[in-house]
């Protein structure tokens, strides 16, 4: 509903609160929108793509996740480099260049949600309460995101900072950024161990592309009805009889069949879009 009129924004009139909150919004809604039209991205070249070429115009200019987190926010978002080639027309990077923020707050770089499990939980961000909003989100990610280890002299951070590290001039101003926003009772834990500790290491947590939208544990449910139901079933000591096996088969070999189709047609949708170097139609 809204979408068209993303061609009437212009972004070179508003203020920079006003454009921090716009951008951050324009993500989220970007990389829900994009997951629902063309699924969620499973492989490295398949989220090389999504970054980079699923894609708005605001104010004429196409932008993409790629564009919007590291052009105009100067926040790196990470990911694969995959080779994707692009059709953009001239003038585009520079029409992107003159939205880009001067000097950004390193706040941004925790309220960058694209859809994947190690993001940023999604906000709705106002520019009248921009600083409260991004102080929230650096909390959220400090606090939640952090592992402290006493006996073993480690701090393990969230990938993002290793991403972003020249927000930061050195080790021990990105470790003061992250106690500014810890709540407690983890930033005394953490003060402890700068204080108290020599020679602690630095550690960053591998990044987790699965989707946000499936709980982290749901494999581990689903191993764990399976080992109950073999349990069970060795415990009674019955095996299956011929018209139970039969129709297992047959249910087994739908499901196959299904995953397949759907794998195929959408594989088809992308790459009808990637065909020939082309981006995505601009939503």
């Amino acid at each position: 509903r809204y979408i068209p009129l993303l061609h009437k924004v212009d972004l070179a009139s508003i203020s920079r609160e006003e454009k921090v909150a716009f951008v951050l919004n324009l993500i989220s809604g970007l990389a829900i929108h994009g997951i629902v039209e063309y699924g969620f991205p499973r492989t490295r070249c398949e989220r090389a793509w999504f970054s980079r070429c699923v894609r708005y115009s605001i104010g004429g200019t196409p932008f993409s996740l790629d564009d919007l987190a590291r052009r105009i926010l100067g926040v790196r978002v990470g990911g694969p480099r995959c080779f994707i080639r692009q059709r953009a027309k001239e003038g585009d990077g520079h029409m992107q260049a003159i939205h880009v923020l001067p000097a950004t707050d390193p706040r941004c770089l925790a309220a960058v949600a694209r859809g994947f499990r190690s993001d940023p939980r999604p906000r709705l961000y106002g520019a009248d309460t921009l600083d409260s909003d991004l102080r929230d989100a650096a909390e959220e990610l400090c606090t939640e995101g952090i592992e402290l280890d006493i006996l073993r002299r480690c701090i393990v951070l969230p990938r993002v900072l290793k991403w972003n590290r020249s927000f930061f001039p050195n080790r021990e101003s990105m470790l003061d950024w992250v106690g500014k926003h810890l709540a407690e009772p983890k930033r005394t834990t953490f003060m402890q161990i700068r204080r108290e500790t020599r020679g602690y290491q630095i550690r960053f947590r591998r990044f987790d592309w699965g989707s946000n939208a499936v709980p982290a544990s749901s494999d581990l449910v689903s191993l764990n009805l399976e080992r109950a139901v073999l349990a069970d079933r060795a415990k009674r000591r019955t095996a299956p009889n011929a018209d139970e096996l039969a129709g297992s088969e047959i249910g087994d070999a739908e499901h196959r069949e299904r995953d397949r189709l759907e794998s195929q047609a959408r594989r088809k949708r992308i790459l009808q879009y990637r065909g020939g170097g082309s981006v995505c139609p601009i939503m």
